[in-house]
């Protein structure tokens, strides 16, 4: 029959003849009411002072004292649980179960290295201890040492096939070492021996959304909420594919959850502010991209987006604080000095803009975006030469930039020799430009409006500037107005 342990949960099965059923997620020991530990001497164990008594043992104590110890656990006590188990080894320093027991607990508390030296020392003790090769293996997932913990959990499972929990961790194993077919198969199995692990559920749903299989991830993130409607990270899945599935809504609503749970839930404020970043709530990003980033100080990503979104609000300040900051935490980051740049771009200061241009080309010479902001530095400062052949470069190593093309453009508008095959050519880049942002680029159709302006045919300009303006944040908004009342006056 299936029993769930008292301690964690877990499924368990119990064959009517065995003598003593260990959980193999945190080694309770499910014994049989004839093998059941004396009430009295658990009772004395719970008693106060105890832990006192040096003398008068009885043999089974120690048993007691890992009794004890997992009912704090249960309670969340770890300190006092740790000191029962502690008292359990002083008592019998070969007592397996006590190791493995109070490495449960420093898993709970996230102190793996300690957990991994309780289980191994159950281990040796006891080499076919199967829930000590689950739970380490266990512990080396959450410190990132995917092959060894995928040996761990072929241990246990070779030493008791009908490990639900092991089966389950070996499929997450798996899929951490992109084996992600051979993962599901393990869910697969995990789920059909126990089909009320939520987490098995939630599991099967991230392999699947490796996959792109959005629809059956979306239905096991639903389950694993069914089965445990306080689950933070089904949610944050389940609002994850919501978003892959152009459901930005439903998303919000998943990530609000998780976060309503999980207040510390750095990823879930990350993503919720690229969801407001799409759907142009750029504050709303601002604001939750900050919570990523108090949660989590040495959040890259987040740095990275909330800058990209000081930028398109105009702080550019502010912009320059998040890019150095991620810079901080990698100086060699090419695309950090590249977005600093043009936020330094922006505010106009071309010697610093150049600086970090310059180092953005030196880590990555290949880095087609930085060779078209130099060269719009380059153009700010009127060094028209320097601008041109930046320009080029752009060009060779991304043809399919738009904003190469837009730079070049105003650059031969605004700096070429004023004849009438160097204007359409100044027209005939900013169209390519205009063409490759499918003709919702703001600052290109602003170039376009100024080449036409530069050939003198003002009715043209002026129709484009109005685009312009129609398309441009609210920072560049007076400025493209500006450029449409002049075109205007002409026409």
């Amino acid at each position: 029959m299936i029993q769930r342990c008292p301690n964690c949960g877990a499924a368990i099965e119990i064959h009517p003849d065995s003598v003593e059923v260990t959980c193999d997620v945190c080694g309770f020991n499910v014994a049989n009411a004839a093998q059941r530990l004396e009430d009295s001497l658990v009772d004395l164990a719970l008693a106060d002072g105890f832990f006192d008594r040096k003398s008068d043992l009885h043999p089974t104590q120690p048993l007691a004292y890992v009794e004890r110890g997992m009912a704090l656990a249960r309670q969340r006590d770890f300190a006092a649980a740790i000191a029962a188990f502690d008292r359990a080894v002083e008592l019998d320093p070969e007592l397996a179960r006590a190791y493995s027991a109070r490495g449960y607990v420093y898993v709970q508390l996230g102190d793996y290295e300690r957990a991994i030296a309780d289980f191994d020392m159950a281990i040796d003790l006891d080499c076919e201890y199967a829930p000590a090769y689950n739970n380490r293996g266990y512990a080396l997932l959450a410190i990132h040492r995917h092959d060894r913990a995928l040996v761990d959990f072929e241990c246990a499972l070779r030493l008791d096939e009908h490990l639900p929990l092991a089966r389950l961790n070996r499929g997450f194993a798996l899929a951490s070492l992109g084996e992600v077919e051979q993962a599901i198969e393990d869910f697969d199995a995990a789920l059909a021996k126990d089909p009320g692990l939520a987490n098995g559920f939630q599991n099967r749903g991230v392999a699947r959304l490796i996959l792109g299989d959005f629809e059956p991830a979306l239905a096991d993130f639903i389950e694993a909420i069914r089965l445990q409607p306080e689950y933070a990270h089904a949610f944050y899945n389940r609002g994850f594919v919501h978003i892959a599935l152009g459901d930005y809504e439903n998303s919000l609503d998943d990530l609000g959850q998780a976060l309503r749970i999980d207040t510390t839930f750095a990823d879930a404020y990350f993503l919720r502010g690229d969801v407001y970043r799409v759907q142009g709530q750029l504050a709303h990003a601002i604001d939750d991209h900050s919570k990523a980033i108090e949660c989590n100080p040495r959040f890259a990503l987040a740095y990275h987006h909330r800058g990209e979104a000081h930028l398109q609000t105009g702080c550019f300040d502010a912009a320059v604080c998040d890019f150095s900051a991620l810079i901080r935490l990698d100086p060699e980051d090419a695309e950090a000095h590249n977005l600093r740049g043009l936020a330094h771009l922006a505010n106009k200061d071309y010697d610093r803009a150049l600086a970090d241009f310059n180092e953005a080309i030196r880590i990555r010479p290949e880095h087609a975006h930085a060779f078209n902001n130099r060269g719009a530095a380059y153009l700010g400062k009127h060094e028209i030469e320097r601008a041109i052949v930046d320009h080029i470069e752009a060009m060779r190593l991304g043809l399919t930039m738009a904003e190469s093309y837009n730079n070049f453009a105003r650059l031969w508008s605004e700096f070429g020799d004023a004849d009438e095959q160097e204007h359409n050519l100044a027209i005939e880049l900013a169209r390519e430009a205009c063409e490759l942002s499918h003709w919702e680029d703001w600052a290109c159709l602003r170039t376009l409006a100024a080449t036409y302006a530069a050939r003198g045919d003002f009715a043209d300009a002026a129709k484009w500037a109005g685009q312009s303006v129609e398309r441009a944040p609210e920072y560049a908004r007076l400025a493209c107005q500006a450029d449409l009342e002049s075109y205007r006056s002409f026409s």
